[in-house]
């Protein structure tokens, strides 16, 4: 497989500093939220948006995996994305990417519904119809061997879009990818140290024939908002993370990182997608 750049949390650049309190808000900030309103919803906006560019403009940067949180709202029957707190409804940025992929030969892109809120069963049909509705007949089914799956591959076939589907209503549906066939674990960590000692494990000992995941960033706990609430998630985790994850990424060697996440893929002129990129042309 090659290495390809994704964003984390990829449609939080939607979510305004208003936006009510999503279904995956933790108990303890629906109560303050409660007691505050809106005051604390701008406090946890800085928490919650781990992305600046919208869908289209992190296409253009050279993102090509795209990590979503849907959940649905009790007052329509649309689903969201969220990340705390709602976010845009996600048929206009689906759109988007297919749109992006029309106009490009040899563009693909993969997208991770990694996280439901929510949704039941009748909700999760309805979900997974959009998507079909939206990227059929471009949709690359789940093969045998993902050795097979391949960007010329794919091309001859008129694939444009990888689905994976964390979820067990998924099981069965050769469309969607489960998500033992793509792997994404999470470091749950406020330490860069621990951060690379979790993403050089995981790439030493990554399961064969499926995809890989490298989280490539630190997750505040409630002591850091609780401790830092006039900062923001780029100051206290998506800047450090980077001062340790590039030059990480940049010692690796073709094959060994599959898609590598990141928050604020734009920083610094768009130095994480290049440099996972970048690792396509290295040798071992």
């Amino acid at each position: 497989l090659i290495s390809s750049p994704g964003s984390h949390d990829s449609l939080s650049y939607s979510i305004k500093n208003d936006a009510p309190l999503s279904p995956d808000a933790e108990p303890e900030v629906k109560s303050l939220e409660k007691a505050f309103g809106c005051l604390m919803r701008r406090i946890m906006h800085r928490w919650c948006v781990t992305q600046k560019y919208t869908i289209t403009e992190q296409l253009n940067l050279g993102i090509r995996f795209f990590d979503f949180r849907v959940s649905v709202k009790v007052e329509d029957d649309n689903f969201y994305f969220v990340h705390g707190m709602y976010g845009e409804e996600i048929n206009g940025p689906l759109n988007d990417i297919l749109r992006f992929l029309q106009d490009r030969d040899n563009e693909i892109a993969i997208l991770d519904f990694q996280h439901f809120y929510a949704l039941g069963p009748q909700e999760h049909m309805r979900l997974i119809g959009l998507l079909k509705d939206v990227f059929c007949p471009a949709i690359c089914p789940l093969p045998d061997n993902i050795a097979d799956v391949t960007l010329a591959w794919m091309k001859q076939k008129g694939y444009k879009v990888i689905i994976i589907y964390r979820d067990k209503s998924c099981l069965g549906d050769v469309c969607l990818w489960p998500s033992k066939r793509w792997p994404t674990p999470w470091p749950e960590t406020m330490s860069p140290a621990t951060l690379i000692n979790f993403l050089e494990s995981g790439t030493k000992t990554r399961p064969t024939n499926c995809g890989y995941v490298s989280q490539c960033l630190l997750t505040p706990t409630k002591s850091t908002v609780a401790t830092h609430v006039f900062s923001d998630i780029r100051k206290k985790c998506a800047r450090p993370a980077a001062l340790v994850t590039i030059p990480w990424l940049e010692s690796k060697h073709d094959g060994c990182i599959n898609v590598a996440i990141a928050d604020f893929v734009e920083d610094n002129d768009g130095i994480f997608p290049r440099t996972v990129v970048s690792l396509n042309k290295t040798s071992k």
